[in-house]
């Protein structure tokens, strides 16, 4: 429920798969309440899928294989041939397919109509489909629309709406399809704050897909092509993590990591706006203190932590990045395992719990910490209600 602005903790890639599985133990329970009758489920159209919906296809047909779950996966359907149409039809047919139809007349009527008409036509129903206000439509069907339209904020406005949403869900391949899309649509020196943002949401898709190359070259196309501050701390930031975390283990690089992320601190001890200055410096000195970790200083990563967590407090209102306070509890408790300071650590993770007792990852960690000191009781009911939190993952289990 974090502000956009506010969201700092990632969903990792691997979560779509752990919700397919978990929607293919719907369907297998489903299918056994049926018995003796036989679930059969058809899919069309498989080729064009999202990959969030193939991946839980795949996982969908293996796991059903030999059971009493029938799977169908269809060919397109044919065009419909029933009447001739003329070619205002046909254009107006294939845009409110949402650029799915198959028929070659309407594709081909629609390439040879006037641009500027095809654009009035996507905005009017892009229009249209705004007012619905279906998720599906604001991820797919509105900002293809207005790509393609007359109006450029309302493209941005809707590549900025779904990049986020599947930035906070955790959909790594549509976010880095919207915001390379969303980038090529915003008019960078009228509107630089979201000119920079989308191409940054792509790079981040890209580090979660683990794409370094890629990423990589997408924090030094961002330097190359903004001097606001912003775009500048989030590439030295990305920088740095690939070096130190995201890279192979053999191309690593610690001492290059710390260079890039105190380059993001410098620049960020320099924003004109407090709270900004505040939040920013915390946050990569945050990300310093992950380094620090990497290159054996634990104590210098307790350091800047706790210091992080009372600027915050010092500096910031107390409903002001929420989140990322509970991020900085959450780190401090792992140096202080890595310390040895066990007793320090379950107090952290008490008040983790209490900040935000729904998020499953605090749960695991205690419980290893718990099974380590040979609570194997208090770990237990720690794994246990991480079950009932999260989508299923199998080293959980």
């Amino acid at each position: 429920s974090a502000d956009p602005e506010e969201q700092t903790r990632l969903h990792p890639a691997a979560r779509t798969r752990r919700l397919a599985h978990g929607l293919v133990d719907f369907v297998a329970a489903y299918a056994a309440l049926l018995r003796p009758a036989t679930l059969a489920l058809t899919f069309a159209d498989v080729d064009a899928a999202d990959p969030t919906d193939q991946e839980f296809l795949a996982l969908l047909i293996r796991r059903t294989r030999g059971t009493d779950v029938s799977i169908t996966l269809a060919a397109p359907s044919p065009a419909d041939a029933a009447h001739v149409r003329n070619a205002d039809e046909l254009v107006r047919a294939y845009v409110e397919s949402d650029g799915t139809s198959d028929d070659p007349a309407e594709l081909a009527a629609y390439q040879e109509t006037d641009p500027a008409a095809r654009a009035a036509l996507h905005e009017a129903r892009a229009d249209l489909l705004a007012r619905e206000g279906d998720w599906g439509l604001r991820l797919g069907a509105i900002p293809y629309h207005r790509e393609r339209g007359t109006d450029q904020s309302a493209a941005t406005a809707a590549f900025l709406t779904a990049a986020y949403h599947c930035r906070r869900h955790g959909y790594y391949e549509a976010l880095h399809d919207l915001g390379s899309r969303g980038a090529a649509v915003v008019e960078t020196d009228t509107d630089p704050e979201s000119g920079w943002l989308l191409p940054a949401m792509a790079a981040t898709a890209l580090t979660a897909l683990r794409r370094i190359p890629e990423a990589e070259a997408a924090y030094q196309e961002l330097r190359a092509r903004f001097t606001l501050p912003r775009p500048q701390i989030f590439a030295a930031y990305g920088m740095s993590m690939a070096h130190a975390r995201y890279r192979p283990a053999d191309q690593r690089d610690q001492d290059l990591a710390k260079g890039q992320i105190n380059i993001a601190i410098t620049i960020a001890s320099l924003l004109p706006d407090p709270a900004q200055r505040a939040f920013q410096t915390v946050f990569n000195q945050n990300g310093l203190a992950f380094v620090e970790m990497r290159r054996g200083e634990l104590d210098e990563a307790h350091r800047l932590v706790t210091q992080g967590l009372a600027r915050l407090d010092r500096e910031l209102s107390s409903g002001r990045h929420r989140l990322h306070r509970s991020v900085l509890v959450h780190n401090r408790a792992r140096v202080n395992v890595a310390l040895g300071h066990f007793q320090d650590a379950l107090a952290d993770y008490a008040t983790l719990l209490d900040l935000d007792p729904n998020y499953p990852d605090y749960r695991v960690d205690r419980a290893n910490l718990l099974d380590r000191l040979g609570d194997t009781a208090g770990a237990l009911a720690d794994y246990d209600a991480a079950i009932e939190l999260t989508p299923p993952f199998w080293e959980l289990h």
